[in-house]
């Protein structure tokens, strides 16, 4: 009986992640970037791959105003070109530094992206904008999607989120997803525990998003086209600032389902000196037990 205890307390601790879809593949960038290589490099400005620092890769994306609408993109292969009847999702484990100090909003965008030069094509995702009010650091996550110009950019535009008062150094989980049976996708903000700060759904279909999705046709078309083969972020020119945001990120991961990502992140397990300390507790009452 008590051994029984013992078991379902690791079960609980120690194997939860047991039962969640595995990854395709996972950055962890303990030493370099991982496998992200440059897709475009089209911003005189900057370098988009920066340092590796503790295991955490910075990545610089821009509001690309200098070079507007041809922005750089960064990414893992994938490992296969997946088009709009695929289903997929990601999940970043990311802090945000060097963010804009006044209320002009800076955009970036992450997610799917392909080997195409305007900013909104071949793209499935997200646009993330980032801006600060007083001393409030806030983001709003979009859902996006746009192939190969068929019809007009589809995007939809989620809530904002408070992630500082100034600060900037604490980690989110950022996921999205496409669902290639419904065209369906979702972009969410999460904390490192898995509660869901923010988060935004849309259709790629004739009122669910922005856009001039016009036509069936024309949006069968631009779904069809669908053919990315990279996962991880590119300058957007919103207000083109040229403000640049560092994407300071500890883990990317890559899934072939579209709940995957999401399911993972919310069942985040806790810190280790967390873990340790539950463990040892489950030990503790399972000796007494037997004591008594």
């Amino acid at each position: 009986m008590n051994r029984q205890v013992l078991i379902s307390c690791a079960a609980i601790f120690l194997g939860t992640s047991t039962v969640l879809a595995a990854p395709v593949w996972e950055s962890t960038f303990d030493s370099n970037a991982d496998g992200i290589v440059d897709i475009k490099n089209q911003d005189s400005l900057k370098v988009m791959i920066g340092s590796n620092s503790g295991g955490v890769q910075t990545l610089l994306a821009a509001d690309n105003g200098t070079d507007a609408y041809t922005p750089d993109k960064v990414g893992r292969p994938l490992g296969a070109t997946l088009g709009g009847t695929d289903s997929f999702s990601a999940r970043y484990v990311v802090s945000w530094s060097n963010l804009p100090q006044t209320s002009t909003q800076v955009a970036n965008f992450a997610g799917f992206l392909g080997d195409a030069g305007p900013q909104t094509r071949q793209v499935a995702g997200g646009i993330l904008q980032f801006w600060k009010i007083d001393s409030d650091y806030y983001v709003a996550p979009w859902v996006n999607f746009g192939t190969v110009g068929a019809t007009d950019f589809a995007q939809k535009v989620g809530p904002s989120i408070w992630i500082g008062q100034s600060s900037t150094s604490a980690q989110y989980q950022l996921v999205m997803s496409y669902d290639g049976s419904t065209r369906s996708m979702n972009t969410a903000i999460l904390d490192m525990g898995g509660t869901i700060l923010g988060q935004i759904s849309g259709t790629v279909a004739k009122g669910s998003m922005l856009g001039n999705l016009n036509t069936p046709a024309n949006i069968d078309t631009e779904v069809n086209s669908l053919a990315v083969t990279h996962l991880g972020l590119e300058d957007y020119t919103y207000n083109g600032t040229d403000d640049i945001v560092h994407w300071d990120i500890d883990k990317m991961a890559y899934y072939n389902t579209a709940g995957g990502a999401l399911a993972a992140a919310q069942a985040a397990v806790p810190e280790p000196a967390s873990l340790g300390a539950a463990a040892l507790a489950g030990l503790f009452l399972l000796r007494r037990r037997r004591a008594m």
